[in-house]
């Protein structure tokens, strides 16, 4: 009896997953190692303009989470600039330079 509740509940997950991927997908880009990362191709163009260089490290550590957490987000461009800042905060609190800049500005 519990198999068959289990069956249910991964039937019910993927096809949640599948929906949520078919209801996204359309014209975006599925990213991170589990998938489960959903940018338009303006979000990631903008996002790689915002952070270059980090931003692949962003969405890994945002896949692992999400995966190892069963979460998601409503908007996954805000939410990697969230950790984004608190990256740069945590960076901050250590001493550690930031070396960042905006296209335009001299250093």
């Amino acid at each position: 009896m519990t198999a068959g509740k289990l069956a249910s509940n991964n039937y019910n997950i993927n096809k949640t997953i599948e929906n949520q991927t078919k209801e996204v997908n359309g014209g975006c880009t599925v990213c991170g190692k589990y998938n489960n990362i959903f940018l338009s191709e303006e979000e990631l163009s903008e996002l790689e303009r915002e952070y270059p260089g980090r931003l692949q490290r962003f969405i890994e550590e945002m896949s692992r989470y999400l995966a190892a957490t069963g979460k998601s987000y409503h908007n996954y461009a805000a939410a990697i600039r969230i950790w984004a800042d608190n990256d740069r905060k945590g960076n901050a609190a250590q001493g550690i330079p930031d070396y960042d800049y905006k296209e335009g500005e001299s250093l």
